[in-house]
């Protein structure tokens, strides 16, 4: 029994296949024996060719399976491939890297000694300008060819819709912050979220909060944390002994507990309901709807606190205070410092004591100067100790002269802001108390007795009371 062979092709024609075929030889003529006999014996490979050629497979030809064939025919008792096409290689489709994780992740606690498990969050702040993201346009493919000499298209790389968010801008390929915030990916894009959101108390399932923009706390702060932010700060509920760094505004709708430890810090205005216990500076505005108590509070701006009471702790307010009592019926030690700060007021006194000071130590080193150079023209030889000595003076003097000079120009500057001192008032609705003290600038008065629905202000270096 002999075989010959059939030619199979896939379906796709990117393969070709030899595969034998029984033939039953008892029925076959003498010629036909003979022929097929030759067929095995006497073909070449390139009748192989030839005969490949003859079904249209001209591409992909195996020339080491094809010239193994050829020399033994009757070897291949199986379906042997004799060509292959090439694979077309698709392009890639548009993609984009992301420079940042938009999800907040917690700090590794585990190898720390000093854990505070209040320091647990970290949130992908990013800069204007800040690179977000790279978008890598589609590539080409390469096209296949198939057995039969055919081209086989390639798949093209589709382009990425790339969104871009409202708070980012793309330069090229090129993705960057136009604000500060937190970055927020979205569908195939990147935007940057200028507001920091706590949906809830803020406690130790979020712990404190360091962001670049807006932080939005839609419930109360626990004690003890810390909130840093690059604009405004917005807490719908009480603030619970917890410090408030903003570089914007601070609004606490329900209040500031504290024991004057904690700070709240503000390069805008404050708003409260209240102040209990706190340490604010503020470089704007405050704005209290009831009371300020026991509390110290330095303000750049004006305080206002129309429907409530100051009493307790130190208030320095530079442009003027409005409020319905100052102190209460207690007598309650109540400090009020208008027009100009209480830190320039102390530092003031420091600098005058050290100009008296200073002016002393001058005064003397000059006269032990007078007395050397007195020897000196009574033609009396100085030793070397009494020289060294004036040389020493002398130097000394230099630097106490320099002393004297920044003291006196530090000074001047800082008195020349007493000059808002005649402009800002304290404007009271209600009664000032006794035992409160007021001071513009270097003047002050102690109240004795109660004044009521009055304006407070420094005339002709004198604190008047007028009628309001």
């Amino acid at each position: 029994m002999y075989r010959i062979f059939d030619i199979i092709l896939s379906k796709d024609n990117m393969q070709a296949t030899i595969s034998p075929k029984e033939l039953d030889f008892d029925s076959m003529t003498v010629e036909m024996k003979s022929q097929i006999e030759q067929l095995y014996t006497k073909s070449t490979m390139e009748d192989l060719v030839s005969f490949l050629k003859n079904k249209n497979i001209v591409y992909g030809l195996k020339q080491d399976v094809l010239e193994k064939i050829s020399r033994d025919f009757k070897a291949v008792i199986a379906p042997v491939v004799v060509a292959q096409g090439t694979v077309p290689i698709p392009g890639e489709d548009g993609y984009l890297i992301y420079e940042h994780e938009d999800v907040e992740h917690s700090h590794d606690l585990s190898n720390s000694d000093n854990i505070d498990f209040r320091e647990k969050l970290v949130i992908q702040n990013v800069k204007s300008g800040d690179l977000l993201a790279v978008y890598y346009p589609p590539t080409k493919g390469i096209d296949g060819t198939n057995v039969l000499g055919e081209t086989v298209w390639h798949k093209k790389g589709k382009r990425l819709a790339v969104k871009v968010g409202k708070h980012a801008k793309m330069v090229g390929n090129y993705i960057y912050a136009a604000i500060d915030g937190q970055v927020k990916r979205i569908r195939n894009g990147v935007d940057v979220n200028p507001v920091f959101t706590v949906n809830g108390d803020l406690d130790m399932s979020v712990g404190n909060i360091d962001f670049v923009g807006n932080v939005e706390i839609r419930g109360g702060v626990g004690k003890g944390f810390v909130i840093k932010a690059g604009g405004d700060v917005l807490v719908n509920g009480l603030v619970d002994n917890s410090s408030i760094i903003a570089k914007g505004d601070i609004k606490i709708r329900g209040g500031i507990l504290g024991d004057q430890s904690i700070s709240i810090e503000a390069g805008g205005n404050l708003y409260a309901h209240y102040l209990n216990g706190a340490n604010i500076t503020v470089n704007g505005d405050v704005i209290i709807e009831n009371s300020i108590i026991q509390s110290n509070c330095r303000c750049f701006g004006k305080i206002t606190c129309e429907k409530g009471s100051i009493y307790g702790g130190k208030i320095s307010c530079i442009e003027g205070l409005v409020i319905q009592n100052v102190g209460n019926d207690l007598f309650v030690k109540t400090d009020v410092f208008i027009g100009v700060d209480q830190e320039i007021i102390i530092r003031i006194s420091r600098l005058r004591k050290m100009h008296t000071e200073k002016k002393e130590e001058l005064k003397r080193s000059e006269e032990i100067i007078k007395k050397l150079l007195r020897f000196k023209r009574e033609q009396r030889e100085l030793n070397d100790r009494e020289k060294q000595l004036i040389g020493m003076q002398k130097k000394s003097y230099e630097n106490l002269l320099k002393e004297v000079k920044d003291i006196e120009e530090e000074l001047k500057s800082i008195e020349d802001l007493e000059a808002s001192c005649q402009t800002a008032e304290l404007v009271c609705k209600g009664a000032i108390f006794p035992n409160v003290t007021i001071s513009f600038g270097k003047y002050a008065k102690t109240i004795k007795v109660e004044h009521s629905h009055v304006r407070v202000k420094l005339k002709e270096n004198e604190i008047v009371f007028l009628p309001f």
